[in-house]
């Protein structure tokens, strides 16, 4: 009665948009519950599109509202006001003077919409006025709390343009990076929606923010330089396994490399061998590098993490690059030294017969399973050219090749739909596709079991097909 009371007997020369705005400024929750009750809230949004409305008025709402909005209870109950949402879009589009107390407006209850209205109405806003203050910026962390839809990200990629002049920027940079770890941190982003971070790593990596992450490491301020090195670390590790994307390095990125070699010690080693399979890595794999790298081997703890990537660069270095060790004194540390992962990995002669001299001038005992497998692969090598001499082209059963790449299998593994998949192949297929079953559409599980029987039929094929060529050969003969 008494809200009622008082807006039939305004003062002189107030409107009664002023005085329900002073009103709701009281920090009265009596009184703010009966502005509610009597439709007061949905008034002076409603206010804000009318024709008839001053735009002394209009201000005042923006204002008082900007104000009120600081407080999370007052925001978390404006938030669901009807037509709130779709008010302030309009409001924001068509005139541009109000566009600040808007964005202000919304950075405070976004958070609180519904997601339909933060995608129908908030997204626009941001993608006219992207990172130009940091209020829009502001917004755009508030919304990578939500589960949106990866449609936007692809739509606005001007976000790494903005992102990369943020992070050149002194006042915004070390917020920026705390976004840019929030987005690339392993535990997952906004509603665990991994293929929207993933595209978001790939968007910095891809981009100017990679370089000027690379000498952000190098920054005399600790914050700085530890938050640019956790996200290329980050983004290194999920990238590593995706084939699509090269790692095609500017001189001035190289130049960084090999200061970081010098100065920050751990991180590049862990960095560089996040990317040692990849393309062009080779840029980064340089004598001088190595030789620097042969030094952190040398006096880092003997089997502890940093020794082990390290002497997991020199095995890249000497067995896929050419590149020549100093014997002599990486011999001390050979217990750091692990080949398994190298020999399981690859299918070329080459690479495994410089593992083999490697791990001999080591002075490592041969491992079995690499004699073996190079001794298969010179096998195979040799069916082949008989194969060929014979005029006989190859051709496997549709069974042996993955589902995935259309290639023969070399380590096929079983995957939770039944069905036999590259192993390397089903791992990318699990962390960039859409989780589904290329075959079934069935969700897939993560768990692989290896075919060995089906992994033994391929390796036999070749000279099952020549042993029957030149056995009908001989019979004609």
């Amino acid at each position: 009665m008494g809200i009622i009371f008082f807006m039939n007997h305004l003062p002189n020369k107030m409107s009664l948009t002023q005085v329900v705005c002073d009103l709701l400024k009281s920090n009265s929750l009596t009184v703010r519950k009966q502005l509610k009750e009597v439709g007061a809230f949905e008034s002076i949004i409603q206010e804000l599109v009318e024709f008839s409305t001053p735009l002394q008025d209009q201000q005042i709402i923006l204002e008082t509202l900007a104000e009120l909005c600081l407080n999370r209870t007052f925001a978390k109950e404006f938030a669901n006001t009807c037509d709130l949402a779709d008010i302030l879009h309009e409001v924001f589009f068509s005139n541009k003077v109000f566009r600040e107390h808007i964005l202000n407006i919304s950075l405070n209850i976004s958070k609180y919409m519904n997601l339909h209205d933060v995608e129908m109405y908030i997204l626009p806003m941001i993608s006219v006025d992207k990172f130009k203050n940091e209020t829009s910026f502001n917004i755009f962390r508030h919304i990578l709390t939500r589960p949106l839809k990866l449609d936007w990200f692809k739509s606005n990629k001007w976000i790494f343009q903005d992102l990369n002049r943020l992070l050149h920027d002194e006042n915004m940079s070390k917020k920026t990076l705390n976004t840019l770890y929030e987005i690339t941190k392993l535990c997952g982003y906004g509603g665990h929606n991994n293929r929207i971070a993933d595209f978001l790593r790939e968007g910095i990596w891809m981009t100017e923010c990679r370089e000027i992450l690379l000498s952000l490491t190098l920054s005399l301020d600790k914050d700085i330089s530890i938050w640019s090195q956790h996200i290329l670390l980050n983004i290194s590790y999920n990238i590593k396994n995706n084939a699509a994307i090269k790692c095609e390095f500017k001189e001035i990125e190289v130049h960084h490399f090999k200061k970081m070699l010098h100065t920050i010690y751990a991180f590049p080693i862990f960095f560089l061998c996040n990317l040692s399979q990849s393309k062009n890595v080779k840029l980064l794999m340089d004598n001088g590098n190595i030789r620097m790298i042969q030094n952190i081997l040398i006096q880092s703890s003997e089997n502890c993490a940093l020794s082990l990537h390290a002497s997991d660069l020199l095995i890249y270095a000497y067995c896929y690059y050419n590149i020549g060790l100093n014997f002599d004194e990486i011999k001390k540390y050979k217990s750091s030294f692990h080949f398994i992962k190298h020999v399981q990995q690859s299918e070329d002669g080459i690479i495994l017969n410089r593992i083999k001299e490697l791990m001999l001038k080591l002075d490592i005992p041969e491992d079995k399973k690499l004699a073996e497998k190079v001794e298969n692969i010179k096998r195979h090598s040799t069916i082949l050219d008989r194969l060929e001499k014979n005029g006989i082209e190859l051709i496997y059963p549709h069974e042996y090749l993955c589902p995935i790449t259309q290639d023969i299998m070399t380590d096929p593994v079983v995957a939770s739909d039944g069905h036999s998949y590259e192993r390397e192949a089903l791992i990318s297929f699990l962390k960039h596709g859409n989780g589904k079953s290329p075959l079934t559409r069935e969700k897939l599980g993560k768990t692989m079991i290896p075919n060995i029987n089906l992994k033994k039929r391929i390796r036999e094929h070749a000279e099952d097909v020549c042993n029957l060529v030149e056995t009908k050969k001989n019979k004609v003969n």
